[in-house]
């Protein structure tokens, strides 16, 4: 073997030896994304989605229980909201913007209330309704790509996880389970 030889096979083991470490550089940098207090808007948000019938978020679902369903530490949890759905988010992202979220977002009505049935049929089956039956969840359950939705009278709610892989059914189902047991 001449000296070209040992040289290229030499680069070829130190370009091996610097991708591992950034490797590992890339799979530790991952933190947890920080959340800011509520502001005086969204908590009035909050407290009109609770008086409309909407569950708190964190309380169906905790940092630490995201955290376990994904195997990951997630930072604490961000408020997320629609006109007509209230949910919590908990999120992490490495150096290279990487995210992994798990987040669980709950329907509710106005004044004049909130029918699930309705709302499921409307919104869910015929926006989503080529989606996957999932068995087992509530009164029913559809997996359309991020979004699990699931129908538990007096709610819907809907559940997403993501990472830099791709959505995530089966963490989505777990997360689902979690939340139908604290509404029982």
């Amino acid at each position: 073997m001449g000296f070209l030889d040992k040289a290229v096979k030499a680069a070829a083991v130190a370009k091996h030896q610097i991708d591992d470490v950034r490797a590992a550089r890339e799979e530790t940098g991952t933190k947890p994304v920080d959340a800011a207090p509520l502001t005086e808007h969204e908590q009035g948000v909050l407290a009109r989605a609770r008086a409309l019938g909407a569950p708190e978020p964190t309380a169906m679902l905790s940092q630490p229980e995201a955290a376990s369903v994904l195997g990951q530490p997630l930072g604490p949890p961000s408020l997320t909201y629609t006109d007509d759905a209230i949910g919590v988010r908990y999120a992490a992202e490495n150096r290279k913007r990487r995210r992994w979220s798990v987040e669980v977002n709950f329907q509710y009505g106005d004044e004049d209330g909130f029918e699930p049935a309705l709302w499921w049929r409307d919104m869910v089956m015929d926006h989503y309704g080529d989606g996957e039956q999932i068995a087992g969840l509530g009164e029913a359950a559809v997996w359309s790509a991020p979004y699990l939705f699931v129908l538990t009278e007096p709610l819907v709610f809907h559940v997403q996880v993501s990472t830099p892989e791709g959505d995530r059914q089966d963490s989505a189902q777990e997360v689902a389970r979690l939340v139908l047991s604290r509404l029982q």
